[in-house]
């Protein structure tokens, strides 16, 4: 079974829903499908590696406090 599919059950875990224009979500969803991949574990990985790059393109990478976050280590117990 794949993490992602029952993410909700993850200790972890905190839900988060998105907003799409129909032809967003169909793309989206035909993505998916082409990739062979649970939709779910579609938008995680789309939406992991852009948060990886934006901690990676801030000063000093993700090591580095920056003003905002203040409640970062706080999420993420």
């Amino acid at each position: 079974m794949r993490v992602l599919c029952c993410g909700y059950q993850q200790d972890q875990a905190r839900p988060e829903f998105i907003t799409l224009a129909e032809a967003e979500r169909e793309d989206l969803r035909r993505m998916a499908y082409e990739k062979g991949w649970y939709l779910g574990d579609l938008i995680g990985d789309l939406l992991g590696r852009a948060v990886e790059e934006w901690r990676q393109s801030r000063p000093g990478g993700f090591g580095e406090e920056m003003p905002g976050d203040a409640n970062r280590n706080n999420c993420a117990r």
